[in-house]
Formats: C-alpha cells, structure tokens, sequence
C-alpha cells in the first residue's frame, strides 16, 4: 500500500510539473529575435527540434547564429548556457561568462540584451527576464542594469515587424 500512494505521489508531481508551463518546445516555431546591419532589432521563425522546456529552449536558440546572411547576433561566440527557470512572469537565464566578453560599447550591448529579452518576452506568460552570469547577478560591462529582471520597455529599440524563416502558425 505505502508502495501505491509513493507511485502515485510521484505522478502527481509529473502531471503538476507539465502544467506549470515546462512544455516540451519540439516543433514550435517562437521569434528569435537578431539585428541587421544598421543596428536594428529584427526577428526569424525558426522550428525547435529539441525536447527541452520552451524556456530553454528560446535561450539555447537565441545562442545561434542567424540563418539569414543580412542578419548578425551580438551575442559573441562562445557563450554557452548553464541553467533556465521560469518563475511568476521571470524567466531567469544563466549563461556563461563570455557573455559579457563582447568588448565594450553600449550599442552592441544593448542589442545583445535585446536579442534575449525579446526573444525569451515573446512568449506570453513572461514579463521580464533576469540575466544571471554564472548564477551571479551582475551589471552589464557598459552599466546596463542586468542586475535586476528586464521587460521590452526597457530597451528602446527599433524593431522591424519583419519575419524570416517558416510561417509562424504554432503558439509555445
């Protein structure tokens, strides 16, 4: 009997954990947001492939480089992701510390905040994004506030209602 409420104990927990949003992100198709040439912020639909949660998932993609050719990613090379949790509209996402080893200059900076936080933001329950550096919160190299959670509004940059890529028709 112990052995039955354990069992079903345990499946209670996996059914919660799938309804608290940790949805497997194979085959959406979110906007992974890049900039052009000129500095502005625009974005590509892209399928997932992988079996992660969708948090993950849109900060693992926003790592990789653009499809299309007049696109560029401020993020340099190199970084890496170490954790992502989603909490009450944050989502925390910790990446390594090449981040932040872009080398100065507050235009490429914002434009690497903006490539994740509009990436990670575009999905509806997330309101803001906390960037963590290997677990830490920290300031930006140019003073950008990375030290507390960011939303959209606080990056004002232009943005292009262009897509690229596959029709978006799938919600994550």
């Amino acid at each position: 009997m112990k052995y039955l409420v354990l069992i079903l104990v345990v499946l209670a927990v996996g059914v919660a954990g799938g309804e608290a949003g940790q949805i497997c992100a194979k085959g959406a198709q979110p906007e992974i947001y890049y900039v052009d040439r000129q500095g502005k912020l625009i974005y590509e639909v892209r399928q997932l492939t992988g079996d992660e949660d969708k948090y993950t998932a849109l900060a693992r993609a926003v790592l990789e480089q653009p499809r299309e050719p007049h696109l560029i990613t401020a993020i340099p090379a190199g970084t890496r992701l170490n954790n992502v949790r989603y909490d009450q509209g944050i989502v925390y996402a910790d990446y390594t510390k090449e981040l932040f080893s872009y080398g100065g200059g507050t235009f490429r900076e914002q434009r690497l905040l903006a490539q994740i936080i509009y990436t990670l933001t575009g999905l509806k329950e997330v309101r803001q994004v906390q960037i963590l550096i290997e677990g830490q919160k920290v300031l930006a190299p140019e003073g950008s506030p990375t030290d507390l959670p960011l939303a959209r509004s606080d990056l004002p940059l232009p943005v292009e209602e262009e897509k690229y890529g596959q029709e978006k028709d799938k919600e994550i």
